[in-house]
């Protein structure tokens, strides 16, 4: 099953990157898809996920490009193309796919001076706007399997989200993602790594070109600064992380 859906995804992230070849669109990939290439020359083995980041100035003509010119087999959604879309970060799927799980996320950078206190007040800020904005619009089923608990708060702050426009939180969240631009860091809007979240523009603008599986893509030039900043040990395998 694992296979399976990482053979899916393999197939999302190329028609992905021969697009953005086509195109000269900047991203690279991130997180476990970054430790993946670096430490398994493709996926992790136990891993289901491939993750990219594009920066906040140049995502939305790249999620236009990527609408533009997919296959018919495959689609994104973003909710600037979609209002009925969940999260404020794009994904890109196999069309009438029959587990949605299955994804591409495109993870959007802002820029912002330092990962000093203020800055961790905006990042937190937009993240807690992203989550909203999540619990607002997703489907009822989502939850289906939360714990009690967990589905007593889901449907509380949904409630009270009832009195709150889905255009509010849109406008709230573009209003703080633009004015993060031309500085020395880079952070994920919809990112829940807190501090670790800030790095360098370096790990972003400055990219090489990485196996992953028989596909060659994008990844920090400084990976090791980068994934150690992430992940610690990162050569060290943790199945259970």
């Amino acid at each position: 099953m694992i296979s399976e859906i990482q053979n899916l995804e393999l197939k999302i992230i190329k028609e992905i990157n021969d697009i953005a070849v086509s195109f000269d669109l900047k991203y690279s990939l991130a997180y476990g898809s970054v430790l993946g290439s670096v430490r398994h020359k493709g996926f992790i083995p136990w891993d289901t996920d491939i993750d990219i980041m594009v920066s906040s100035d140049e995502y939305d003509n790249f999620c236009k490009v990527i609408k533009t010119n997919l296959s018919s087999e495959f689609e994104i959604k973003y909710y600037k193309h979609d209002k009925t879309y969940s999260s404020f970060k794009a994904r890109v799927y196999i069309k009438n796919g029959v587990n949605e799980n299955v994804h591409v996320d495109i993870f959007p950078l802002a820029s912002t001076r330092n990962n000093g206190f203020i800055s961790n007040i905006k990042r937190f800020f937009l993240y807690v706007v992203y989550r909203l904005y999540f619990i607002k619009k997703v489907e009822r089923s989502a939850v289906d399997n939360y714990s009690k608990m967990k589905k007593i708060q889901f449907l509380s702050i949904r409630m009270l989200l009832l009195f709150i426009p889905s255009f509010l939180l849109i406008k709230i969240f573009e209003r703080y993602n633009k004015s993060f631009n031309n500085h020395d860091y880079f952070f994920n809007i919809c990112g829940s790594y807190g501090k670790r979240e800030f790095i360098i523009k370096e790990f972003y603008l400055n990219t090489v070109l990485a196996n992953f599986e028989n596909l060659q893509l994008p990844i920090p030039k400084d990976y090791h600064l980068y994934l150690n900043q992430m992940y610690g040990d990162y050569m060290t395998p943790k199945k259970n992380n």
